[in-house]
């Protein structure tokens, strides 16, 4: 029997900085990326390349790319993109951890009100909460909790670090692994 076909965003964000990691309190998203496929239907090709850009990008051949002169108007634009694709599924790789509580702090900072609101019930606002748990009895380990209701967020960084035995965790040996 088949299952319903899901709908899955995956995103990225790159982010300028003035410092040795990027902070949201000043630091602006310049990028996000994103390509969404219908997981069961034809053959799962992208049904959606998009790309938004705090100023000018060069095109990018199969990408639709759009560019704002305001980084707040950009932040408007992929929630209106993320409501409107409506996916069941958003994934990536430590998009737990950085990309989206990035993103939500980033517009709560450009008083980007409706930001937060990417769940499927409309009035629920999205919050980025940190918990720190202990591992193994002696160990703390901190924790973003993310709440996008009626949406699964599977982060592929959380899921292999849990998974696999790796020297390495970064995107870069990750990817060369897999």
């Amino acid at each position: 029997s088949k299952i319903a076909p899901l709908r899955i965003l995956s995103i990225d964000i790159e982010c300028a900085s003035t410092g040795h990691f990027p902070n949201p309190k000043n630091d602006p998203v310049i990028q996000i990326s994103n390509i969404c496929i219908e997981f069961g239907v034809n053959n799962n090709a992208p049904i959606v390349q998009k790309l938004f850009s705090y100023k000018p990008c060069a095109d990018i051949v199969g990408v639709d790319v759009h560019s704002y002169q305001s980084e707040a108007q950009m932040l408007r634009e992929w929630r209106a993109f993320v409501k409107d694709i409506d996916p069941d599924i958003i994934t990536g790789f430590n998009i737990n951890m950085f990309d989206i509580p990035y993103l939500i702090n980033r517009a709560n900072e450009l008083n980007v009100k409706e930001f937060p609101f990417l769940s499927r019930i409309i009035t629920t606002q999205s919050k980025v909460k940190h918990k720190t748990s202990k591992v193994k009895g002696f160990m703390n380990r901190d924790n973003i909790d993310i709440n996008i209701e009626g949406r699964i967020i599977l982060d592929m960084y959380t899921y292999v670090l849990r998974e696999q035995k790796l020297r390495s965790y970064s995107l870069n040996n990750v990817s060369f692994q897999f």
